[in-house]
């Protein structure tokens, strides 16, 4: 993708989300695959560091994983660019008085978050919206300025191979072809199976795992974990058409703290 053309695909990414937020609602349960593979590895992680603290998702959505973090968190804050999405995070969250939420870009968030003011910082799948290198580690220098000193980052991206593997999955299909594994900055569309065997639209930006761990370093932050989940036994016996993701990644899950002499 050349330099030019990079800002004209920033704004159909965030439009493509805003026009498709209604079928991104989560009314009746899990929605896409990841909801019944990483997000609970994500909710879990999140509950062991920050029970009755102060949890940050950005690129927040509907707020599925706002609701989820909200049993055991003193306060969530979701984060979004999308009106759309937030207004369905709103009315899906009734209820919940320790969810709030603001609409913010991933780049300032500095804007509608206080510096040191979160416990854990969440971005899933946030970091697809960032397209280069240099943008990424934006999101990870806010996540770090925004979380607490001894706090947590979390950040979930899809796999780079994902869309490589010979085998083929049953619950996504890339609309654009890939130039190379190592492209960064590649806009990705694909359409994302849901559990009811409807189609919904998604596109990321393409970057190789080292592209990731470089700027998460870059920005100040040491890796202390990094997960690749997998469907489990009991989720493949409900939907066995994920037997695919039993073998194969379709996440990683970083998991960072501040690195000792950050500024």
């Amino acid at each position: 993708m050349s330099r030019g053309a990079r800002p004209r695909a920033i704004v159909r990414l965030h439009s493509l989300y805003d026009s498709a937020a209604a079928d991104w609602k989560r009314t009746r349960g899990p929605l896409l695959h990841d909801d019944l593979i990483g997000r609970p590895v994500v909710a879990k992680l999140a509950r062991h560091l920050a029970t009755n603290g102060v949890v940050l998702d950005v690129g927040c959505g509907d707020g599925s994983f706002c609701r989820m973090a909200a049993t055991h968190a003193r306060m969530v804050i979701g984060v979004d660019l999308s009106p759309a999405m937030l207004a369905n995070a709103r009315r899906l969250s009734k209820g919940y008085a320790n969810i709030e939420y603001r609409q913010g870009d991933f780049s300032r968030l500095s804007g509608v978050v206080l510096p040191r003011s979160v416990d854990v910082s969440v971005a899933l799948y946030a970091s697809c919206c960032a397209p280069s290198a240099r943008q990424l580690k934006r999101l990870f220098t806010q996540l770090r300025s925004a979380t607490k000193d001894g706090g947590s980052v979390i950040v979930q991206v899809p796999h780079p191979c994902d869309g490589l593997f010979a085998t083929p999955s049953a619950w996504f299909e890339d609309v654009d072809e890939f130039g190379s594994y190592f492209d960064c900055g590649q806009l990705v569309r694909r359409r994302l199976r849901t559990v009811d065997g409807k189609w919904i639209a998604a596109a990321r930006f393409h970057f190789p795992l080292g592209v990731y761990v470089r700027q998460i370093l870059a920005a100040g932050l040491e890796i202390v974990d990094m997960l690749e989940p997998r469907a489990s036994r009991a989720v493949v016996a409900r939907h066995p058409s994920l037997r695919r993701e039993a073998l194969l990644p379709s996440s990683v899950i970083f998991v960072a703290r501040l690195r000792r002499g950050a500024a």
